[in-house]
């Protein structure tokens, strides 16, 4: 016969199998349900920045431009009251980003390498634009259009006196 020390040492064996039986696949699931967010993650990125002019003030309502050089795909916003900028869900890639506005110079950063997940900040300080302007105007002079001026009366006295129709409105009076 059995004693009782075989059978219960017999019982707490089976249930550390049971245990681990239990354990092992309750492991496995919760390793691979933890890494299918893995699989999902975003492959997109962001573009970032702030204008400002060469006062360090802000510039608001500036145009932004972003060029895929990949695909030539751009898109364009405008720099919002703080002169912030974000261009987010953007394709992982090449690009060039072209800011300008009035009374600016326009600025061009060309090599932009955007990475998936990535983002990336581009802050711009924009030079006052130098105003020389040159207005051309070519063609010719119109007709020049005389008129003879020695029969009018010089002065109202004059009008009166070499009037006829005047002096017979007078007499008439």
């Amino acid at each position: 016969m059995m004693d009782c020390r075989e059978l219960t040492g017999l019982e707490s064996r089976q249930r550390r199998r049971g245990g681990l039986l239990i354990f092992v696949p309750l492991a496995a699931l919760l390793f691979f349900v933890s890494a299918v967010p893995a699989l999902g993650q975003s492959t997109f990125g962001t573009i970032l920045g702030t204008v400002k002019d060469p006062s360090g003030d802000v510039i608001a309502g500036a145009m932004v431009m972003l060029t895929n050089k990949g695909t030539s795909a751009v898109r364009t916003l405008a720099t919002d009251q703080a002169g912030s900028y974000s261009f987010v869900n953007v394709d992982a890639g090449s690009y060039e980003l072209t800011v300008e506005t009035s009374g600016f110079q326009k600025i061009q950063f060309t090599t932009l390498d955007l990475q998936a997940r990535e983002t990336k900040r581009v802050d711009s300080t924009l030079k006052v634009a130098s105003q020389n302007q040159t207005v051309m105007v070519e063609g010719t002079a119109g007709a020049v259009v005389t008129t003879d001026v020695s029969n009018l009366a010089v002065n109202q006295s004059n009008f009166y006196s070499n009037n006829p129709a005047r002096r017979t409105n007078r007499r008439q009076q």
